[in-house]
């Protein structure tokens, strides 16, 4: 079962050639154990004639039968290569390696196969000395080229620090990059905290956009010093960049951070932006009059959700492009001839619309049940110049992940541009039988957004699109798990619209002891509810990895979309303002019901699982009712009032409790499960990473501690040296922990 969930450590990005005719990717390698570590390397595939839309969804073409097998491309001596992208004539590739020069790195086994046609929170503090790897993590990165061509790979920086992001310039004589200089630890908060020595102080280090001239190796740090540059896009001239960046520490004050313009040759900053709400993804307008970006109340750094605003490349104001919109934008690109792409997380599923720069109403291109990473976890695309050719990590509840190319439109740019006889041209639909919002791209849709009907199935089948399957390197899995529905439950959160607020949440039902993929009836079975993170977040209907565990040893898992997620538009995910652990609550409670009224459910045996967000609702839900046999909270908060003081990112609390613990302890107080502590009598496991930034381990401590006192069963496992993300062999105790502990109270 852990060998299943190990599947999403698979790949971790994906980068389209400008052309669309090539790709690169980043695989996840095994450690020395063969289990999942951190280890990575770089891949590249030829599609082969796929760059047009058409050629994409040709089946059994003899260009694409004739294409050569993906190649590695790295250093010599790697652990880990990362961060392809591409030069803008398509002929290099940059990437980010701690390897060394000398031959490059012999091609790892992997069941790949060759393109063919048809469907189918940054942490302070670091270390001195220079970075080791562990035996199965990373050592200092650099900046490489390699030149497809011949196949020669050259180190571009010898630096001692943090390198991200890098970026070709428009005219593809200049490199850009992120770096923190002189640091050694992994940066961004979800890492493990260094641990405090002697006088506590803070002096922040600062990440600054760097640029690398290649003709003449000139490298400057253009950004100013006191900034952290958190994201940034090229303008298309090349003369400047739009960044978001904010002063002070990088790990508490994104959620501050402003929209900056940084001229190239002065390095000059302009601030164009000054939000009340949190921004990401900045992007500039081929004709490089306006800088789309995303903005609306974000938890998380990194986890993107909300509406899509335009400001002047000059300054001025910024518009929002999408008000009301039932959806949240997650990532955007435009295309060459000026459309604006924007990939969505919409009613529990992924989506892609085109934005109207004018601020007419986002057309819906399509909508699948699945889930699509650009970078791993982060939802997104990879597009082609033109905008016509997509690639993604795919996964589904029944399919592992693996890499997929085809249209970016979906059927209806595949259907005009082949002809296909049959082909609908209506955006979101689909030729699949029996499709709803929930299976593939829907003419839900394309009537309007419309939710699912309650308990249809979720398929995710990426072919639907007209996409086709690049890599086969998890084709031996297959689900342990039953099917997979959507579920629509009412909320008593106010609508955005006119009538009822619905709630959507994923159901993913247990395997048959005969072996059949459903549970015959009329067994019972027992329920988790599984909360997730954020809490603006989404439960996601990707290959699952703690509910897949789960509902493979015979739990029937629900994943809800409670208030605060995202996926429903600004207004839901702002629902739980000032209000956490009450509406979000109320709308997980009314799933329970849901889901045992579409399934065979005894709600007698229901427990509830979650990490970070969703560990607080599972330490918050043990004291609010006795619906819950057992409980497993993971890097949870018991009381805000101290978190407040202990995490290092407290500037992401205002926006949700509307002032700080010192100018309005009450808000804080009415939604901390230790002011209802004494009401627990759910058996409850407790996990927590050492040296967690975001949940510092006291938070842990003190809810066991409470448990224990009172004479509830409860027991507290501490992961040493791991921060607020696991590792992943601390990952697998964690999933087994989990199983056995709801094995021994739900069954």
């Amino acid at each position: 079962m852990l060998t299943l969930a190990a599947a999403l450590d698979s790949f971790r990005s994906v980068a389209l050639a400008p052309d669309g005719t090539r790709i690169a990717w980043v695989e996840g390698l095994p450690g020395a154990d063969g289990r999942p570590s951190q280890r990575s390397a770089v891949f590249v595939g030829d599609l082969a004639g796929a760059g047009s839309a058409g050629n994409a969804a040709s089946a059994g073409s003899t260009a694409a039968s004739a294409a050569p097998a993906p190649r590695r491309i790295g250093a010599g001596a790697e652990s880990c290569a990362k961060e392809p992208t591409w030069s803008p004539d398509g002929k290099q590739l940059a990437f980010l390696s701690d390897g060394a020069p000398g031959p490059a790195p012999a091609p790892a086994p992997r069941r790949h196969a060759a393109p063919r046609g048809g469907s189918g929170k940054t942490a302070a503090g670091g270390g001195a000395g220079p970075a080791a790897p562990s035996q199965d993590g990373c050592a200092q990165l650099q900046l490489w080229v390699a030149d497809l061509a011949t196949g020669k790979v050259a180190e571009l920086t010898h630096l001692e620090g943090q390198i991200s992001a890098p970026a070709w310039s428009p005219d593809g004589t200049s490199l850009a990059f992120l770096h923190i200089a002189g640091r050694t630890a992994e940066a961004g908060p979800t890492h493990a905290v260094p641990r405090d020595r002697g006088v506590v102080g803070e002096t922040p280090e600062e990440q600054r956009l760097a640029v690398l001239e290649l003709a003449t190796g000139r490298l400057r740090d253009l950004s100013p010093p006191d900034l952290f540059v958190y994201e940034y896009d090229w303008s298309p001239d090349g003369a400047a960049f739009a960044a978001i960046a904010a002063q002070g520490s990088g790990d508490d004050n994104w959620w501050i951070a402003r929209l900056y313009r940084f001229d190239r040759a002065s390095g000059a900053a302009t601030t164009l932006l000054r939000p009340s709400f949190q921004i990401a993804d900045p992007r500039w307008s081929p004709d490089g009059s306006q800088i789309a970006f995303i903005g609306g109340l974000m938890s998380d750094q990194g986890v993107t959700g909300g509406d899509v605003y335009a400001i002047p490349a000059a300054g001025g104001a910024a518009r929002d492009l999408t008000p009301g919109l039932a959806a949240s934008a997650a990532s955007l690109s435009w295309t060459a001839s000026g459309e604006l792409l924007a990939f969505e997380i919409v009613d529990g599923a992924a989506g892609l619309a085109k934005i109207d720069p004018s601020g007419r109403p986002a057309t819906e291109l399509w909508r699948q049940a699945a889930a699509f990473g650009g970078t791993g976890d982060d939802p997104g695309l990879s597009l082609s110049r033109d905008g016509r050719t997509a690639a993604a990590i795919v996964s589904s509840f029944q399919q592992p992940p693996e890499i997929w190319v085809g249209p970016a439109a979906g059927p209806a740019l595949r259907a005009a541009a082949t002809g296909a006889a049959g082909a609908t041209g209506a955006p979101g639909a689909t030729a699949a039988t029996g499709a709803t919002a929930a299976t593939g791209s829907t003419a839900a849709a394309a009537a309007g957004n419309g939710p699912a009907p309650a308990g249809s199935t979720a398929t995710g089948a990426p072919a639907d699109l007209g996409w086709r399957q690049l890599t086969h390197r998890n084709a031996g899995l297959r689900p342990s798990w039953g099917e997979a529905r959507s579920l629509h439950w009412p909320s008593d959160a106010p609508p955005a619209g006119s009538g009822m607020q619905l709630v959507q949440g994923w159901l993913l039902a247990p395997t048959a002891e005969d072996g059949r993929r459903s549970p015959p009836p009329p067994a019972r079975h027992p329920l988790v509810v599984l909360v997730h993170g954020g809490p603006a977040s989404s439960a996601k209907p990707g290959w699952p990895r703690v509910a897949g565990v789960l509902a493979s040893q015979g739990f029937y898992v629900l994943m809800p979309n409670p208030r605060g997620s995202y996926g429903q538009g600004e207004e839901f995910t702002r629902g739980n303002v000032k209000d956490f652990g009450y509406g979000d609550l109320r709308d997980v409670l009314g799933g329970i019901d849901a889901a045992a009224a579409a399934a065979p459910i005894d709600p007698e045996r229901t427990g509830i699982y979650g990490w970070s967000y969703g560990g607080y609702m599972t330490m918050w839900a043990v004291t609010q009712t006795r619906r819950f046999r057992a409980a497993v909270a993971g890097a949870g908060i018991v009381d805000w009032q101290s978190y407040y003081g202990q995490n290092r990112i407290d500037q992401w609390m205002i926006p949700y409790f509307g002032a700080s613990v010192y100018d309005d302890p009450w808000v804080y107080a009415r939604s901390s499960p230790i002011s209802f502590i004494k009401a627990v009598r759910t058996p409850t496991l407790v996990l927590q990473g050492e040296r967690d930034a975001e949940v510092p381990a006291p938070q842990a401590y003190e809810f066991w501690h409470a448990l224990k006192t009172l004479g509830v069963e409860t027991r507290l496992v501490i992961y040493p040296d791991e921060g607020h993300h696991l590792g992943p062999a601390d990952s697998l105790d964690v999933m087994q922990r989990t199983v056995d502990w709801f094995r021994t109270h739900l069954r």
